[in-house]
Parts: C-alpha cells; sequence; structure tokens
C-alpha cells in the first residue's frame, strides 16, 4: 500500500467524499476496497499499482453512475467533467517518461465550482488545472471516471 496504493486510496476518498461509507468505519471501508481491488484489479499482484477498470467496476457495484474519458486534451477534460461531481484520475507522474510511475488521484467538484484533489491535497479552478498541480513534471492525463 505505500508504494502503490493510490488506487484505493483514491476509491476510497471517494467513497467518503460521497459519504458512501457512513454506515462503516473507515478502517471496514478500506478493508473492503483493498479485497476487491485485490481479487479483481491488482496489476502484477499489485507491483504496478491498481487497475482503473477495477475502480469502476467497484463504483458501479456500490451504485454510482459512471462514465470514462481517456483523452489527453484539456479543454474536452474540462468540458467532460461539467457533468460529475466526482473523478478519479490516472495521471503520469512525469508526462515525458512513463518510468516515473502512473499516479491514481480523487477529485471532487465544489460547491463554488472549484476542485480539490486528495493524494497530493491540492486545488484548482478546472479538473485539467487540478490535475496538473497533482504532477510531479507537467500533466500527462491517460483515464478519468466521472462519477455522479
Amino acid at each position: 500500500m505505500s508504494e502503490n496504493g493510490c488506487g484505493p486510496i483514491a476509491l476510497l476518498n471517494a467513497l467518503m467524499a460521497f459519504n458512501n461509507s457512513s454506515d462503516k468505519n473507515i478502517t471496514e471501508s478500506l478493508t473492503s476496497v483493498v479485497e476487491f481491488l485485490e481479487k479483481y484489479g491488482a496489476t502484477l499482484k499489485g507491483a504496478f499499482g491498481t487497475s482503473p477498470f477495477a475502480i469502476r467496476k467497484y463504483l458501479k457495484k456500490e451504485g454510482f453512475s459512471t462514465k470514462v474519458f481517456r483523452q489527453n486534451n484539456k479543454n474536452k477534460l474540462n468540458t467532460f467533467a461539467q457533468s460529475y461531481s466526482g473523478f478519479i484520475s490516472l495521471i503520469y507522474n512525469d508526462r515525458s517518461s512513463i518510468s516515473h510511475g502512473l499516479h491514481i488521484v480523487f477529485t471532487k467538484k465544489n460547491d463554488d465550482g472549484s476542485y480539490t484533489s486528495h493524494n497530493p491535497l491540492t486545488e484548482g479552478l478546472s479538473l485539467y488545472d487540478t490535475l496538473y498541480k497533482c504532477a510531479d513534471k507537467g500533466l500527462k492525463h491517460v483515464y478519468t471516471i466521472g462519477i455522479k
């Protein structure tokens, strides 16, 4: 988890943001997320993190409506973001090199239309700009799940 746990943490952050874990404590919610992702989404036993497809499968199992955006286009991503209240995104840590790894981050749209990402905690006026602040060396967007 400490090295490749961003997927489960992003999913747990989404569940907490949408109060889906209100009937369980955080430890039980995290256990449920990890057990599901170990069974359906650990890439090479977790060595390459979590499959975003499994994260989407978990969200759908919990009753969320989801849609996927796969382009690396700032304007289209921001347009996509207008229709959703939360996002789990897969981004490059360094836009010019996959060798620096990928990162999965949860972002919530705030009531004022701004965005807040968790892990790392960043804020921005658009989804793209918020994710840009999450990347170490420039954003390269790979995959975003819009959540309702």
